[in-house]
């Protein structure tokens, strides 16, 4: 049952977190305060200027000099926090960097702000009105900002506290212990649910985002040689367009005779062997398994004298096998600038028409072992 209890406490005060979680909700928090403050400013500004019209003819009575210090202060803390919070929005790599940071700033700022929202809420009190600019803050704590729950809930708890014996100090008697209690304690709870509520949205996300990704490496990919196939060539031709172009398709020589010899098994090592040899000459971005044994190589902005000379030293490279003597793939080649997808397919095509030109030519026999 202890054990039960001390797992609760620490599901909800201690949550684990990874980097990409804890990025995300410090990003949240950042905007958060950004607009909390351009919000406090614009209200502020208003109320300042209703509070001068009303005060004009006594400004200088003490009480009348204090609000307007009172809401002068905060639309200066609100103008600071804003181009502070500005900045640090287009800078993700300091946020990624400085969690803790993050974290001790946004505390930071709440509280002097809940301070600002006690004083002007115990001149309210004096003066007979709500304390309603103390409750404006904590709720703005409570509805907007994810901090840390042991953060939150301390400075929630703490502040209501402090304001009690503040107030009760002051004006004694008049303030009811158990509500505000209650009151403290309902915010603080909900502060810290907050944060586990967002702390799983946020994992949940970032679930369904790592899995939306493997299915589209999966769909973009082919399983046996791990080289993209024909469906992540179709997603990326735009990219090739009104660009020079050097593309070769060709597949490998003799293959029904390694699978017959060798066993499917056999074959399917063969594929394996000449993908990484082209992986090897031209990179993974460039390759592409275009179907069955026919592999598709695409370069941009490449010499096609030296493009075929890669081609030349991938049939070196495969050569070196070791259970296929003679084991050599025959492509077709062309280099153009194609101005829509229409051209890029007739450059496959005119490839595919020079292979089997050259196919016909090559005689040389292969020997499996």
């Amino acid at each position: 049952m202890n054990n039960l209890f001390l797992r609760k406490i620490e599901y909800l005060f201690f949550p684990k977190t990874d980097r990409e979680t804890n990025v995300k909700i410090d990003t949240a928090n950042i905007v958060t305060i950004h607009y909390v403050c351009l919000s406090v400013f614009f209200i502020q500004s208003v109320t300042l200027i209703v509070y001068s019209i009303m005060n004009m003819n006594n400004i200088y009575d003490y009480d009348v000099m204090v609000g307007f210090a009172s809401v002068g202060f905060s639309i200066i803390y609100c103008v600071v926090g804003y181009i502070l919070t500005g900045y640090l929005r287009r800078k993700p790599l300091f946020i990624a960097i400085h969690h803790k940071m993050i974290n001790i700033l946004g505390g930071l700022f709440f509280t002097i702000l809940i301070a600002w929202g006690m004083f002007v809420s115990e001149k309210h009190f004096a003066r007979g009105e709500q304390i309603i600019t103390f409750y404006i803050v904590e709720l703005c704590v409570l509805m907007f900002v994810k901090l840390r729950p042991l953060v939150s809930a301390t400075l929630i708890v703490g502040s209501y506290i402090i304001y009690f014996f503040v107030l009760n100090s002051v004006h004694p008697g008049k303030i009811n212990p158990y509500n505000f209690a209650i009151l403290g304690l309902f915010c603080a709870v909900s502060t810290v649910l907050n944060y586990r509520n967002a702390v799983n949205s946020i994992q949940h996300e970032n679930r369904i985002e790592v899995m939306n990704k493997s299915f589209m490496v999966i769909a973009e990919h082919d399983v046996m040689t791990r080289l993209k196939n024909r469906y992540s060539l179709n997603q990326i031709i735009p990219e090739y367009l009104n660009n020079s172009v050097c593309l070769a398709l060709g597949d490998i020589d003799k293959f029904k005779v390694i699978n017959d010899t060798l066993g499917h098994n056999k074959g399917d090592e063969a594929l394996k062997y000449a993908a990484d040899k082209l992986v090897d000459v031209f990179g993974k971005e460039k390759v592409y398994r275009y179907g069955g044994d026919e592999f598709l190589v695409v370069c941009v902005d490449e010499d096609f004298d030296k493009f075929n000379k890669m081609i030349d030293l991938f049939n070196e490279k495969l050569a070196e096998c070791e259970f296929i003597q003679g084991f050599h793939c025959t492509f077709g080649s062309v280099c153009r600038v194609p101005a829509s997808p229409v051209d890029f397919s007739k450059m496959i095509t005119d490839a595919d028409a020079e292979l089997y030109e050259k196919k016909g030519k090559y005689r040389k026999d292969i020997v499996v072992k």
